[in-house]
């Protein structure tokens, strides 16, 4: 397994497709008030969702019906974050 790790270079290609989903994350917090932050490390991305972004309160009844949305169109989140207002991909 790490044979195949370091031979394909997988380190290196999550970070770039963690650049990817971070860069697209970014334009949709642009578009939508509600995504109060971005952030993540390699493939490991979250989005956290608020009620306002100057108070911070979160948003989390949201993240239930983002998950079912997206998970009966075939992509399956998690949701995070202390108050689970945050949508995690992994």
């Amino acid at each position: 397994v790490l044979d195949i790790v370091e031979e394909e270079n997988l380190s290196a290609e999550a970070t770039r497709k963690g650049q990817i989903v971070r860069e697209r994350m970014e334009i949709w917090k642009a578009r939508f008030p509600f995504i109060g932050d971005v952030r993540g490390v390699g493939l490991m991305c979250a989005m956290e969702f608020v009620k306002d972004r100057e108070t911070r309160e979160p948003y989390k009844e949201i993240v239930p019906r983002l998950i079912g949305r997206c998970y009966e169109n075939g992509l399956a989140l998690l949701a995070a974050g202390t108050y689970s207002n945050c949508v995690r991909l992994v």
